[in-house]
């Protein structure tokens, strides 16, 4: 199953000030970006697979490196969506918000990235 995401932008007497409100709905994420005049505009964007880039690799204790994710659509085009980052062994190694991995502890953890409703497949970290 997967998900899209939609960027809705409203005419700016409804929302003069409105930066970005962002919800969860049945569809996945929607997200009111910016203001515009005239009618609503909707783009929507579905996520069919999400590639951890780099794949399984051994990764020094105390290093940090920048983890990122290829996600694509159900035609193979990239899209631009935030992912979720996971570690199964967070004794062993972390993820922030950004993809940045930081290792805590020798040993091994699995890495997923994940984003509306789509999980990629794991990948290992020595």
């Amino acid at each position: 199953m997967s998900c899209q995401w939609r960027i809705l932008t409203a005419p700016r007497r409804r929302c003069p000030r409105l930066a970005r409100v962002v919800a969860w709905s049945l569809v996945g994420l929607v997200a009111g970006v910016g203001c515009r005049r005239g009618a609503d505009a909707i783009t929507s964007v579905t996520v069919a697979a999400i590639t951890i880039d780099g794949g399984p690799r051994a990764v020094e204790r105390g290093a940090d490196p920048l983890l990122t994710a290829t996600v694509r659509n159900e035609t193979g085009d990239t899209v631009v969506v935030p992912v979720v980052w996971r570690s199964s062994v967070e004794a062993v190694a972390t993820i922030d918000r950004t993809g940045r991995l930081v290792t805590h502890d020798t040993g091994s953890t699995i890495v997923t990235a994940s984003s509306l409703g789509v999980t990629s497949q794991p990948v290992q970290f020595r």
